[in-house]
């Protein structure tokens, strides 16, 4: 379940982003102090009744059930950071893909090779 501080710590235009895509309609003004953002305009019982495990786990077509795991990847989907798992690379040696868990598989067949032997 979302809770208040979460919500209010995330940046205003994550929340504006997440509202647009659970369909969050924003009901009041956004309220500034000190730089601060007290007031975003929208109904946090809105907000955490819409915000749902299924309705997160639908956006970011996963199985995950942990809530916070859930919500973290809807954060990055809708600020467009890609997980790790589908980044793929490629350097002036070769190519690949870099997994979940930090490992590199290269796409690139590993060349073998031949040196000359010196004559004298």
């Amino acid at each position: 379940m979302l809770s208040f501080s979460v919500w209010h710590s995330l940046p205003i235009t994550t929340r504006v982003l997440l509202a647009k895509q659970f369909g969050i309609a924003k009901v009041g003004s956004t309220h500034v102090v000190n730089n601060v953002v007290e007031q975003d305009g929208y109904k946090f019982q809105e907000v955490e009744s819409t915000i749902t495990k299924e309705a997160l786990q639908q956006f970011v077509d996963s199985d995950e059930t942990d809530y916070p795991a859930l919500f973290k990847m809807a954060v990055d989907k809708v600020n467009g950071i890609v997980p790790a798992k589908e980044i793929e690379f490629t350097e002036l040696e070769g190519s690949g893909t870099i997994h979940a868990d930090g490992s590199i598989t290269s796409t690139e067949p590993k060349v073998k090779r031949v040196y000359k032997k010196r004559t004298k």
